[in-house]
This record gives C-alpha cells, sequence and structure tokens, in this order.
C-alpha cells in the first residue's frame, strides 16, 4: 500500500482515498499514507473533543479505541465530520495532496464537497463544466453517428455514454469560472436539441 500511494502521487497531483479511518485495527489508511509520506501522528485534541461530544450527543459509550480517530498526520490540515465521529485530512506534499476520506457515503460526501473541493479548488486555475443531455428511443451507436465531428471538439468535448433504456450525451467545457464553460457549451447544447428533438427527455438531471 505504501509503495503504491508513493507510485500514484509519481502520476498525479491529486490522490483521494476513501475508508479504513475508523477505530479499529484493520483501518490503516491514515497509518500507511503517514508511512509513506514519511510523517508522524500525533493527537489532535479538538478531534478528540468532538468524537466524544458526538457520542455524548447520540447517547452512545465511546471505546477507548476510538480516540485512535483523534490521531492526525502532521501537517495535515482536518475536514471536519458532522455526521460520523471520523475526521478527514488533506496532506499537501511536494508533489501535490492527499485527501482522506470516510468510507460511509452519507459521511464522505458532504466531507468532499464542503470541505474538500474549496481546497482543491486552489490547485487549479481552471474550471470543468458537464451538461448531460438525456436521450432515449435510439440506441448508442445511432446517437454517436447523429454527433457527427462533435465528437472530436476539443473544449467542449462531446461523449456518448449507452445506459438501460438511454444515451446519455455529455456536454464538457473547461475555462476560468462557470458562467465561460457554460457560455462554451451553449451552442454545443443547441446544436444537441436540434439534432434529437423529441428524443430528448431531460437535460441535467
Amino acid at each position: 500500500l505504501e509503495r503504491q500511494i508513493n507510485l500514484s502521487l509519481s502520476r498525479s497531483g491529486i490522490l483521494i482515498l476513501s475508508g479504513g479511518l475508523g477505530p479499529t485495527a484493520d483501518d490503516i489508511t491514515k497509518e500507511t499514507v503517514a508511512k509513506a509520506l514519511g510523517r508522524s501522528l500525533k493527537e489532535d485534541k479538538e478531534s478528540l473533543r468532538r468524537i466524544e461530544e458526538y457520542f455524548a450527543r447520540t447517547g452512545r459509550v465511546m471505546s477507548e479505541n476510538n480516540k485512535k480517530q483523534a490521531l492526525t498526520i502532521e501537517g495535515a490540515e482536518i475536514l471536519q465530520n458532522d455526521y460520523g465521529t471520523a475526521p478527514g485530512y488533506l496532506v499537501r506534499t511536494e508533489k501535490g495532496a492527499v485527501v482522506l476520506l470516510p468510507g460511509p457515503p452519507r459521511e464522505l460526501m458532504p466531507m468532499f464537497e464542503n470541505g474538500a473541493v474549496p481546497i482543491l479548488n486552489s490547485y487549479s486555475n481552471r474550471t470543468l463544466v458537464s451538461h448531460n443531455v438525456r436521450v432515449f428511443g435510439i440506441g448508442e451507436s445511432v446517437a454517436a453517428e447523429l454527433c457527427g465531428p462533435m465528437l472530436q471538439q476539443s473544449n467542449p468535448t462531446v461523449a456518448t455514454y449507452a445506459a438501460p433504456g438511454e444515451v446519455n450525451i455529455r456536454v464538457t467545457a473547461g475555462a476560468e469560472n462557470q458562467a465561460e464553460a457554460d457560455r462554451l457549451c451553449a451552442p454545443t447544447l443547441s446544436r444537441l436539441r436540434d439534432l434529437f428533438g423529441e428524443n430528448i427527455y431531460g437535460i441535467d438531471f
């Protein structure tokens, strides 16, 4: 696992891990990342206070091994968990950043959206925006044929994806901000509306 973490960081500027932040002996994500980066672990008093408060609020008895979840990687930014006991972390390195998130979706998703994304945005000066055109009544091969040269565009890109009973046509643009990315997508979305007409049952839902 240590070798894989370092290999991944040699390939990518941002590494996101989920799960393995719990209190039991087989929860080793945080410990492994710390070893891979050559960093120590130390108890964070605020994290411990929040964990104790969570158990008190939910009327449960806190076992001793839950204190393990308050151990923090040296130099990490703590992503607070409002829906469970395990904090998340963002560790900045010379090569980029490692994000550690809890496994349960009800904890992972709000932590990623509210805690990690605002920090990760600082690593890029571009915004990616995607719009999904949902099509029924024709197969992916026909949809791709109708899209024609649009599938070769670079910004925005156009791609087709088959799903049970429908085809999703995704239009994605990169720009300095969302408004500019939406502006770049607009002509392609308009062209798709003309091409597929009543076969489109919705966009972006």
